[in-house]
């Protein structure tokens, strides 16, 4: 049943590297 956590964690990174990058754009 915790085998979405690890999915999860890296979808996070993935949308915080994703912002990160729009506001460097920005």
């Amino acid at each position: 049943m915790g085998n979405w956590i690890p999915i999860v964690i890296s979808i996070i990174s993935l949308v915080v590297s994703f912002i990160g990058i729009g506001f460097n754009i920005y």
